[in-house]
């Protein structure tokens, strides 16, 4: 757990500051995924969200580890499997070499993080380009725009009322509409941003109105969220966060 109570996670240890980035001499980085969302969190989703503040905090030492998430199931009953799960995007077929294509997956960042909702998110180009997926190092184009495509899906009985997509750990756009209940594709839309500096993106869902009695936690919200996406706006090759309310 990068953190948990009484401040035994490993980055409560290390003293990481996800506003500086800043951390104890003890700090080791030779990881290449975070855990972000925890079965435990089921009811809190400020948890995910706090430690997907950590991983931009790592962004800003340099750190580009994969956001993940897991049941934590010790247990058959009250703690079930699969809330949340990580989605690693790569081919399914053939089944010959899946695991490596799963592990590539992995290392390349490109995953989704989902408690009931399916968020995926690409940056288009502008002159025509193929997407670029999450975990992607992006340029800007001479005016500073970013377009990012950002589709979610859920079945009918998950609720989904809300979209925000991130630029650091500050959120840029949100967009509300109404739960209404169908299958498939709940949001879908281009989204335009304007970056002047290096920063990290992300796309977040969720809903205020828990899901329903599927799980033993009476309020288990639900959330998906993608990893990151790396911004190079002053194109020098090296994707540098600033600290919080740092200009």
């Amino acid at each position: 757990h990068g953190r948990m109570a009484p401040s035994i996670g490993y980055f409560d240890l290390v003293h990481l500051d996800a506003k500086t980035g800043q951390a104890d001499a003890t700090f080791a980085d030779d990881f290449d995924a975070v855990e972000v969302h925890n079965g435990l969190y089921m009811e809190d989703p400020a948890r995910a969200e706090e430690a997907m503040f950590d991983l931009v905090g790592l962004a800003r030492r340099g750190k580009r580890p994969t956001a993940t998430g897991n049941s934590d199931s010790h247990r058959l009953l009250y703690e079930e499997a699969g809330y949340p799960r990580t989605y690693v995007h790569a081919a399914r077929m053939p089944f010959e070499g899946r695991q490596e294509r799963l592990v590539a997956g992995l290392l390349s960042r490109n995953t989704t993080v989902s408690a009931g909702p399916f968020v995926e998110a690409w940056v288009v180009s502008r002159g025509g380009g193929a997407p670029m997926p999450v975990g992607s190092t992006v340029v800007p184009d001479e005016a500073g725009k970013v377009t990012l495509h950002v589709r979610v899906q859920a079945p009918g009985w998950v609720p989904v009322e809300r979209v925000s997509v991130w630029m650091d750990d500050t959120s840029s756009q949100t967009f509300d509409f109404p739960n209404d209940g169908k299958d498939g594709v709940r949001f879908e839309a281009d989204v335009d941003l304007t970056i002047k500096r290096d920063a990290v993106l992300w796309a977040w869902t969720d809903a205020r109105t828990p899901l329903p009695d599927v799980l033993p936690q009476k309020n288990a919200k639900p959330i998906a969220f993608t990893g990151l996406f790396y911004v190079d706006a002053d194109r020098d090759g090296v994707v540098k966060v600033l600290p919080r309310g740092a200009r």
